[in-house]
């Protein structure tokens, strides 16, 4: 990370504590941006790499102060946050779809995608499109941009080495619908966890087991409290830029059009590193972190999974199935 980075990280999560940051709707030209991500991760940078852009390209009239790590909740919370008004754009994972797109569900499955360019692929195509104008049809929310954000590997207090290890592991996952789905074929004990609490309940033991991307599980310090690193590689980590619609209303044109920029940019520039830092990623986890990196046979996996998109979605699941998979 430059020391330009971290300085400008510094003078964003600055300006989010010491100003006025909750309770009131931002000026249109400066706009509050939260997330529930370390400053130090990549998506926290990614927010930081976005206000930076949107001051430039607007030569210094709209400014957008950051407000990081879950300061004003979680995804759910910013979700709402940014229907209500209170706050102004967000970066959130791929909740939204689970939340508030559940014709798409099946687009946050686990062990789906080949690769994270064919995730990219499918949120950035027709799929993605269509999502974004349901979400904007049925619930107002303004999406406006994807990016990767790593692969997600598991982390665990015990080595796993097989599918049967994981049975009655005590596993974390967020309150996702497809990923609960489907790692219950597994036989996981799943405990739902928000990631801003997750630090806390794995060094209690309330959970035993995680998974996140290596950027996630460095800027967050699980390494400390998690001994094995296995990597499954089972979901490429898509995160959403979103503006509130009645924000995005009293813009101009151009900034309006300097936002969009900017987000997209910024996805741009976060995917790019995604794809560079994953393995390098993995490699410190295992060398300096203190983890040890753990094979794991995930041989009839797919056997078990097989029946998840009917399950989840009718018949309907296993068309958007099949669309995905014809998506190179």
């Amino acid at each position: 990370m430059s020391k330009t980075l971290l300085r400008r990280t510094a003078i964003l999560i600055g300006a989010a504590i010491f100003g006025s940051v909750a309770g009131q709707s931002a000026m249109a030209d400066n706009l509050k941006l939260a997330h529930q991500f370390a400053p130090t991760s990549l998506p926290g940078l990614s927010a930081v790499h976005f206000a930076d852009l949107v001051k430039e390209k607007t030569a210094g009239a709209t400014t957008v102060t950051v407000i990081p790590g879950g300061a004003l909740g979680d995804e759910g919370a910013n979700l709402q946050q940014l229907q209500n008004g209170s706050i102004d754009l967000a970066l959130t994972g791929d909740l939204v779809i689970s939340s508030y797109g559940k014709p798409y569900l099946l687009m946050t499955l686990p062990f789906l995608y080949r690769s994270p360019e064919q995730a990219l692929h499918v949120y950035n195509g027709a799929l993605g499109q269509e999502l974004a104008a349901y979400l904007y049809d049925h619930e107002k929310l303004r999406l406006v941009a994807w990016q990767y954000a790593g692969t997600r590997v598991l982390t665990s207090s015990k080595p796993i080495h097989s599918l049967a290890d994981l049975k009655g592991l005590k596993m974390r996952l967020p309150a996702n619908i497809p990923w609960v789905a489907a790692w219950q074929k597994t036989g996981v004990a799943i405990t739902p966890v928000a990631f801003t609490e997750l630090q806390l309940a794995l060094q209690t033991g309330t959970v035993t087991a995680q998974e996140n991307p290596p950027n996630f599980i460095i800027a967050s310090k699980f390494y400390e409290v998690q001994k094995y690193l296995m990597p499954t590689n089972h979901y490429p980590q898509m995160q959403s830029y979103l503006i509130a619609d009645s924000v995005y209303a009293t813009l101009p044109p151009a900034e309006r059009q300097a936002i969009a920029d900017a987000m997209r940019e910024s996805a741009d520039w976060t995917s790019q590193r995604a794809m560079a830092a994953q393995q390098a990623d993995v490699d410190w986890l295992t060398t300096k972190g203190g983890m040890v990196l753990t094979p794991i046979d995930l041989t009839g996996l797919a056997e078990l999974e097989r029946g998840v998109p009917t399950e989840l979605m009718g018949p309907a699941g296993q068309v958007l199935y099949d669309r995905i998979q014809a998506v190179q």
